[in-house]
């Protein structure tokens, strides 16, 4: 499913991962290594801000141990995403 989403032109969609939510399934880490890496976000689904860093850090493990990257790398990469996401910061989608 991961690859039919990728492959459609024109849809530019990020896939999202939270400690709280997909640390509990089996098959995230395997999921986590088919994403493409300019696709990935991490977030923390908690209701509260109390442990926000702590959540943050766990889900940036998680990531950084299924694509096998440090996690400086993998919170630069996720980081990145974000800006390009939020921001609109990436001009990879620009037609020239």
């Amino acid at each position: 499913m991961i690859d039919s989403l990728i492959k459609i032109p024109n849809l530019h969609i990020y896939f999202s991962f939270s400690s709280v939510i997909n640390e509990r399934a089996a098959k995230t880490s395997s999921v986590i290594k088919k994403i493409p890496d300019d696709r990935i976000l991490i977030e923390t689904d908690i209701d509260h801000p109390e442990g926000i860093d702590a959540y943050m850090y766990r889900i940036c493990e998680f990531v950084a141990l299924a694509k096998g990257w440090s996690i400086t790398k993998a919170a630069y990469i996720t980081w990145r995403n974000a800006q390009e996401f939020f921001f609109q910061t990436s001009t990879s989608s620009s037609s020239s």
